[in-house]
């Protein structure tokens, strides 16, 4: 038979458990309020062209999320990317406008498409 204290110890670290997980979803809920001001002021900040793209592809709350964001750009689709050098054109005006908050890097192109990469900056 346990004697009290280690029977103590159980429900004590029950109990301590369920208050860190309570914490930790009120913590990221602040978070997640803090995030989404952010992408609002970086969605604003972004060149017209590309907020379509920003928004729909769920490229910002990837990032926000994951600190990556990778996908395939289709030329000549609905966010109207006409080519690689018209990609690289917009991209590196997005980064332009936001500063030093991402880099981009490109993959070799395909005939109709080029993958990007886009990494947050962590200071």
């Amino acid at each position: 038979m346990f004697d009290i204290e280690t029977h103590c110890c159980i429900g004590h670290s029950i109990s301590h458990r369920a208050s860190l997980v309570a914490e930790l979803a009120a913590k990221i809920a602040e978070q997640d309020t803090r995030d989404a001001k952010a992408r609002k002021k970086l969605l604003e900040k972004a060149p017209k062209s590309l907020r379509n793209w920003l928004e729909n592809d769920a490229v910002l709350s990837t990032l926000f999320k994951y600190g990556a964001y990778s996908t395939k750009i289709n030329f000549r689709d609905k966010y109207g990317f006409k080519n690689t050098d018209d990609a690289k054109k917009k991209l590196r005006a997005l980064m332009k406008a936001w500063g030093k908050v991402i880099t981009i890097r490109f993959a070799k192109p395909e005939n109709d498409r080029v993958q990007v990469f886009l990494s947050a900056v962590i200071i």
